[in-house]
């Protein structure tokens, strides 16, 4: 069975809204630090069923994404509670999430960069697309065996709602998210349907020491939310959407 893996996805980072990167610009002060979160709803990896499993990526990188000038570092965080057989499942997403070469996760090598480490955690990811305009992103590393990191530390906290804007038409007056299409990370996420909602992070705080520039804690940051579909898209032949990114309803 080829692997597969689908769902939704949050992100979020320390750059004043829109974050340069889904345009392949160069971020906010030429740095920064954010987070991809995927909520897997189906997956298969090797055989495994990895359905319902909550991954976090955790990273920083000076300059474009694709071209960094102080390379690409992330930590990853993977939750394997809501996974039939956790044991297993967790060598196969982290695994897949190293992004190695020819895998079904190849193309995050782009966002993911070098993987410092991979980390037992209990990640909360809320505000599916399409769903409530509030949005959260949680993550609490496991407890280590001397109690260094206790399960209830966060290293990551993220909440806001959608960026969007009043409308007044023959409808009514009501809002309207923004969103966009075609936009630079589609390859990488592995975006499917109507493009990726806009977010405005009213908090955005991360606590990973281990990690260079890994402590940040800024209001009214970026974000966005999608959803994603490795492997099926790759399988159907479909090619990923390339062209500049524009906003649209």
């Amino acid at each position: 069975m080829p692997d597969t893996l689908s769902g939704w996805f949050i992100e979020s980072c320390d750059c004043e809204s829109l974050c340069p990167c889904w345009i392949d610009d160069e971020p906010d002060d030429n740095h920064c630090t954010g987070l991809f979160a995927w909520a897997v709803q189906e997956g298969s990896l090797g055989g495994v069923d990895v359905s319902g499993a909550r991954i976090a990526s955790v990273s920083t990188h000076n300059g474009r994404r694709r071209a960094p000038e102080g390379g690409r570092y992330s930590i990853l965080f993977i939750d394997i509670g809501s996974v039939e057989d956790g044991e297993a499942a967790f060598p196969a997403l982290e695994g897949a999430f190293r992004a190695p070469e020819g895998g079904v996760l190849a193309e995050l090598a782009e966002v993911n960069g070098v993987v410092l480490a991979a980390r037992a955690a209990r990640v909360e990811i809320e505000g599916e697309p399409g769903g409530p305009s509030n949005w959260c992103v949680r993550i609490h590393p496991a407890a280590h065996g001397n109690g260094a990191a206790p399960a209830d530390v966060r290293a990551l906290e993220a909440h806001g709602g959608l960026l969007a804007f009043d409308t007044d038409d023959a409808a009514g007056a009501g809002v309207a998210p923004l969103t966009l299409n075609h936009t630079a990370l589609d390859k990488e996420l592995a975006v499917v349907g109507e493009g990726v909602e806009a977010l405005v992070a009213s908090r955005f705080r991360v606590n990973l020491p281990s990690l260079p520039g890994g402590y940040v804690d800024r209001s009214n940051r970026s974000g966005m939310r999608g959803l994603f579909d490795y492997g099926r898209r790759r399988q159907a032949g479909q090619q990923p959407r390339r062209e500049p990114a524009h906003p649209g309803r």
